[in-house]
């Protein structure tokens, strides 16, 4: 029998090895697709992994894994969220997503500008971070700048990927709508509630992640009061927004 220390180590150093390769099996740079899991640990699954760096930045070369990262593995943005791995890499991604996703919809819609509706999300979201930043330090919740920025752009970042969904639907309509004619809903008057239902899928998201925070009960209770009492200021600032920009 052999229960030396050695022994031990000799099997489970080329484990390590590979989930330190920064390649794959298909090659240098490629990244292996983590397999599915489970949130919930009593139905037998293994735990939920957070996404690596190297997911993270891929993200950034090929975009259409975002809509993927964002949306479909909302498990693990959670992980990154609360345990706070990666997080400046995750913020930057959100932050431009929030940005880009929305150039379409503004220049096809009847809105006819690129720029407006990233300043009505993002905009109205930079004006009232700040006071969600303060209030939660000053409550004692244990998030840095990077958790709570984060957390915050998962709503406008879900918000710009439903435009992004949108934009065909609403172009398509503007485009074959003939104006003075009698309509029941006009393209803008739909353009707003695209953009205002948007924003409703922004704020749930956030909720699906939050509803996957583990903490003290307490401490739990407490955030979902503070992001309650948060979520109608944005509110207002951001339909205060829309009519500054002309989109109401």
């Amino acid at each position: 029998m052999n229960d030396s220390p050695e022994s031990n180590d000799s099997v489970e150093e080329p484990d390590r090895e590979a989930r330190e390769q920064p390649g794959g099996p298909g090659g240098p740079g490629e990244v292996v697709e983590p397999p599915v899991l489970t949130w919930d640990l009593a139905a037998g699954g293994p735990p939920v992994q957070p996404f690596s760096p190297e997911e993270l930045r891929v993200a950034f070369l090929r975009p259409h894994r975002i809509v993927e990262l964002i949306l479909g593995r909302k498990e693990r943005l959670a992980r990154n969220l609360w345990q706070g791995r990666s997080l400046w890499v995750l913020a930057l991604l959100l932050l431009l997503t929030s940005v880009v996703s929305t150039i379409p919809y503004g220049a096809l819609s009847p809105t006819r500008s690129f720029w407006k509706i990233a300043i009505l999300y993002t905009g109205s979201l930079l004006i009232c971070f700040p006071c969600l930043h303060v209030f939660a330090q000053f409550l004692g919740f244990r998030l840095d700048l990077s958790q709570n920025f984060a957390l915050a752009l998962v709503i406008t970042s879900v918000a710009g990927l439903f435009t992004f969904g949108f934009c065909p639907i609403i172009w398509f309509i503007d485009y074959t709508t003939q104006y003075g004619a009698g309509k029941v809903v006009s393209p803008g008057g739909l353009s707003v509630f695209l953009l205002g239902f948007s924003l409703l899928m922004g704020i749930v998201h956030m909720g699906r992640c939050l509803l996957l925070q583990n903490g003290r009960a307490r401490d739990v209770a407490l955030l979902w009061v503070l992001i309650g009492l948060w979520l109608p200021l944005l509110t207002f600032i951001t339909y205060r927004m829309a009519r500054v920009l002309g989109l109401l």
